[in-house]
């Protein structure tokens, strides 16, 4: 299964958006308040609009050029673009098979997480990896509810 960019990216930025609010929100109080500090201090000297807010607005701006950026890097290093991938659910591992890459097992202890967001079921291990799984391209035998049963059956809690 290939996995088109515009999919990676929103599962991408459903996986980050909670951590990025933690960042986001802080930032654009402290921006705020510094800017109506500055307007009580300096409410007569226009020289605040102009180098300092164009700095800040420049840094904002880098940050989020440099998050989508590594949003594409990700998406490039992971193979999915290139490389379908074959996943084959079995009792005791998942074998993860690429027409370009060397056959990969999964065994089910290694998983410590799977989440479901939408169509898709994520499945992150112990190592820093997540498979991303098109439960809408399930081939028989295998179906939806079968994997969600055996992601039971292994004590894995669905997200």
């Amino acid at each position: 299964m290939r996995v088109p960019f515009a999919d990676y990216r929103r599962l991408y930025f459903s996986l980050t958006y909670r951590s990025m609010m933690y960042f986001a929100v802080p930032l654009v109080i402290v921006v705020g308040i510094i800017i109506a500090l500055a307007n009580v201090k300096y409410l007569a000297t226009p020289w605040f609009y102009g180098p300092p807010l164009v700095l800040v607005l420049a840094l904002v701006t880098a940050g989020l050029v440099y998050y989508l950026g590594q949003i594409r890097k990700s998406y490039e290093d992971s193979g999915l673009a290139n490389d379908a991938l074959d996943y084959t659910f079995e009792p005791k591992r998942i074998t993860v098979t690429g027409r370009h890459s060397n056959p990969l097992e999964v065994r089910w202890d290694t998983i410590s997480e799977a989440q479901r967001r939408n169509n898709w079921l994520l499945l992150t291990t112990t190592a820093p990896a997540t498979h991303l799984i098109d439960l809408g391209r399930l081939q028989a035998p295998a179906t939806e509810a079968a994997l969600l049963q055996l992601l039971a059956d292994k004590g894995i809690a669905l997200k």
